[in-house]
């Protein structure tokens, strides 16, 4: 496969890390955001590896650089978008969970002070004098 070929599956495969991120942060499976982004991480040296190799094997850097231009500059650009969007969703998926821990603290201090209005905990009724 030459390195041009490889830089398209390599950028489509970093399309598919990104969806698959958005649909994490959809459902709220935090925990698969993690290998995700390891997975993007050893990518980028992959893409790195495969554009270096690419422009080596070019005819001029001319040619290469207008190619580059016309075809991976507006999937990259693709990609920096859904990267954004992806951070901005994650970042109000956050404000949210933020915000509903923040009402369940107040809920807790609530109960908390019912409780010492009412009293201690219900008392079974057994004791033991030894």
């Amino acid at each position: 496969m030459s390195a041009r070929v490889q830089l398209h599956v390599l950028y489509a495969e970093w399309r598919r890390l990104t969806e698959s991120e958005r649909e994490a942060i959809f459902a709220g499976r935090w925990e698969e955001l993690v290998p995700l982004q390891d997975t993007k991480r050893s990518l980028q040296g992959d893409i790195i590896s495969a554009t270096d190799a690419w422009q080596a094997s070019a005819d001029s850097p001319s040619s290469w650089r207008s190619e580059y231009e016309s075809v991976f500059r507006p999937m990259v650009g693709e990609l920096i978008r859904l990267e954004t969007e992806n951070q901005r969703l994650l970042g109000e998926r956050a404000t949210e969970v933020r915000r509903a821990l923040g009402d369940l603290e107040q809920t807790q201090r609530r109960l908390c002070g019912v409780r010492r209005a009412y009293g201690g905990p219900v008392s079974t009724g057994w004791r033991s004098y030894s």
